[in-house]
């Protein structure tokens, strides 16, 4: 919905700058237009070169922040959160003449928790095709993961302490706009909420243990 926006030249992304927005960038032969352009364009050709021999991982991790990228990665994968593959609400942002970062988060909605989500599925994503390719990416992937594989395992008892905090919410949310349609492709629209909060829960441990294996076995 953005004014300024661009497809990449290698790979055919769309690319939308939310800021800085149209009273600074006037343009898309405004300088800071090109730059973002042609610093996501020098990115993708890095990546597209690199198919036959990765040669360029230096380059890459000199001009993207890595952690932010595997942090990305793995909170979509374990909120079944299908945007990405579209690709849609990806967020980046980079800090002056700083590196390229993943994020925020952003529009878990649709797909969220859904309980059909069985496997790393965004392991091709943007550009995630091609980083996982790369040995040093799987390897610090790994050393993420065993950082905070420990942490990660109470959410679901989180999950299930906040919703015990938020039913009486939930009565009153659902009386003043009770669902009528279920525009949620994950199908916890007409199911109660007890019911909803535990397939949460366990869709949440299921992609956790799914995850795990995955990264394992990189």
């Amino acid at each position: 919905d953005e004014i300024n926006y661009f497809s990449t030249s290698v790979m055919n992304y769309p690319v939308a700058i939310k800021e800085p927005d149209e009273e600074v960038i006037t343009s898309w032969e405004h300088p800071k237009f090109l730059y973002i352009s042609d610093y996501i364009g020098n990115i993708e050709n890095l990546l597209e070169t690199d198919k036959e021999e990765l040669a360029h991982w230096k380059e890459i991790q000199e001009m993207i922040d890595v952690d932010s990228y595997i942090d990305w990665w793995i909170i979509h994968e374990l909120g079944t959160n299908w945007e990405p593959d579209h690709p849609k609400s990806s967020y980046m942002f980079k800090k002056g003449e700083g590196k390229l970062y993943a994020g925020p988060v952003w529009d878990f909605d649709w797909g969220t928790f859904s309980p059909s989500w069985n496997r790393a599925s965004l392991t091709h994503t943007i550009w995630y095709g091609y980083f996982f390719r790369y040995p040093e990416f799987k390897a610090a992937v790994k050393e993420r993961w065993s950082e905070i594989r420990e942490p990660l395992e109470g959410i679901d008892e989180y999950i299930l302490e906040k919703a015990a905090y938020l039913q009486e919410s939930n009565e009153v949310n659902l009386h003043k706009w009770p669902i009528t349609t279920n525009m949620n492709v994950n199908g916890d629209a007409f199911i109660n909420y007890e019911k909803a909060i535990n397939r949460m829960s366990s869709s949440y441990v299921n992609m956790l243990n799914i995850i795990d294996t995955y990264i394992t076995n990189l």
